[in-house]
């Protein structure tokens, strides 16, 4: 099980990484990098990318918690509840 969270996360870190290779290096003076250029899509796949990779993350660590999952209708009628009883003040 832990071998495969290392798979998921190696191959999604795999991916963000030839997002960036499409950019374009931004040097200073002394040829350091200091920035990366990309066109806007490249940057919204790097985004989803790393949301993807930071959800697998999550997901890996719950299941390692050893904790009780929670039902998703549970916290989603609670935030109901909450937002009923906000607006009814």
């Amino acid at each position: 099980m832990i071998l495969d969270a290392y798979a998921v996360i190696n191959a999604q870190g795999e991916r963000v990484a030839k997002i960036g290779d499409d950019g374009h290096d931004v040097l200073d003076a002394a040829g350091k990098r200091v920035a990366v250029l990309l066109e806007p899509s490249a940057y919204d796949q790097l985004i989803e990318q790393l949301e993807d990779l930071e959800d697998a993350c999550a997901f890996y660590e719950a299941r390692l918690s050893g904790e009780e999952p929670i039902p998703l209708t549970q916290p989603m009628a609670e935030s109901q509840l909450l937002e009923h009883h906000v607006d009814a003040s």
